[in-house]
C-alpha cells in the first residue's frame, strides 16, 4: 500500500491502477507485480489486478500476486490484503485499515475475516453520527452514552436512547438506509440543536412520537426564515413555512430579488422593486429587470 500528498492530504493509494494515478512509475509498478510479457501487462491494467489483485500471469490465466493483493481494492474495502494459497486473503493488519473498519468498526480479525470488534465500534464514525459505540453480540449497539454525545443529537436533537426500539430512526423517520440511529430526540435536545433548531426552526419537541417539530419562536430566528424567508409557523406541519413578510426580508431577496410571495405556489418570487435593487442579480450580473415571459417571473 502506497500514499502521497494530494492539495496537502494525505492519500492511500490500492489497487495498481491507483498507483499509477498517484504517481508510480509504470514500468517499475507493472513489472514488479506481474514480471514481463504481453499476459503480463494485460492482466496487470485489468480492473481485476486493481480490485481484487489478480495481477500476475501464470499458465495463460490472470492470478492473484502478494503484491497485487496488497494493492487491492479489496485490500481496503475488506481487508484482504494477505495472499495464502494462491488467493488473497483476510489479515489482521488489513481489517484494522478498511474503510469498513473506519466507518462501522469492522476492525477486529476471528477466523480469517473482518468482524467488528469493542474498539472499533467505540472509534467508527458510525459511534460519532448515531451513538452506536457499545459492542454486544458480535455487533455494534447502540448506547446511552453514544446518544448523548453524537453528532445526531448535536444536530437533530435525537439525544436519548430509546429502550427496546428495534427501528432504525432518522430525524424522526424509520430508515434502513446508511446510517441511522435508535437514538430519539429530547426536549432539551430539539431547542439546542444546530441543524433541527438553528436552521430549520424545530426547536419544539412532540413526545408521543418522539421529535423535533417547529415551533412560532423557532421559525422567527431560524437560518431559513433569515435565508429563505420560511419565518411562518402552521399547527401540524413538519417544517416552517415562507410568508409575504419573510420573503421581503429574506436574503434572498436582497440577492436574487425574490421578493414576493405567491400564496398559490408557496414561494418567493421575483418582483421589479426586487431585481432593481439585487445585490447579485442585478448589481453582479446585470440583471436588473423583470420579465414575465411565460408567466414566470424572472431577473433579466
Amino acid at each position: 500500500m502506497a500514499s502521497r500528498s494530494l492539495f496537502g492530504v494525505p492519500v492511500v493509494c490500492w489497487g495498481v491502477v491507483s498507483l499509477l494515478a498517484c504517481g508510480a512509475d509504470p514500468s517499475t509498478t507493472l513489472n514488479s507485480a506481474v514480471g514481463s510479457g504481453e499476459g503480463g501487462w494485460r492482466c496487470a491494467q485489468s480492473d481485476d489486478c486493481s480490485f481484487s489483485g489478480e495481477c500476475g500471469f501464470e499458465n495463460g490465466e490472470c492470478v492473484a500476486t502478494a503484491e497485487g493483493c496488497a494493492r487491492s481494492d479489496e485490500c481496503g474495502f475488506s481487508g484482504e490484503c494477505g495472499f495464502e494459497n494462491g488467493e488473497c486473503v483476510a489479515t489482521a493488519e488489513g481489517c484494522a485499515r478498511t474503510i469498513q473498519c473506519h466507518l462501522y468498526g469492522t476492525c477486529g480479525f476471528e477466523d480469517g475475516e473482518c468482524v467488528k470488534n469493542a474498539d472499533g465500534c467505540a472509534e467508527s464514525v458510525d459511534c460519532e453520527w448515531s451513538g452506536r459505540c457499545g459492542y454486544a453480540d458480535g455487533q455494534c449497539v447502540t448506547t446511552a452514552e453514544g446518544c448523548a454525545s453524537s453528532s445526531a443529537c448535536a444536530e437533530q436533537g435525537v439525544c436519548r436512547l430509546e429502550e427496546g426500539s428495534t427501528e432504525c430512526v432518522v430525524w424522526g423517520e424509520v430508515n434502513d438506509r446508511g446510517f441511522c440511529t435508535e437514538c430519539v430526540a429530547t426536549a432539551e435536545g430539539c431547542a439546542a440543536s444546530s441543524v433541527a433548531c438553528a436552521s430549520l426552526g424545530r426547536c419544539g419537541f412532540e413526545e408521543r412520537n418522539p421529535f423535533c417539530i417547529p415551533t412560532a419562536e423557532g421559525c422567527q430566528v431560524s437560518r431559513g426564515c433569515a435565508a429563505w424567508g420560511s419565518c411562518g409557523f402552521e399547527a401540524g406541519s413538519p417544517d416552517c413555512v415562507l410568508t409575504t413578510e419573510g420573503c421581503a426580508a429574506s436574503e434572498h431577496c436582497a440577492e436574487w430579488g425574490c421578493c414576493g410571495f405567491d400564496e398559490r405556489s408557496a414561494v418567493c418570487l421575483p418582483t421589479a422593486e426586487g431585481c432593481a435593487a439585487s445585490s447579485v442579480a442585478c448589481a453582479r450580473w446585470g440583471r436588473c429587470s423583470l420579465s414575465l415571459d411565460d408567466h414566470r417571473p424572472e431577473c433579466i
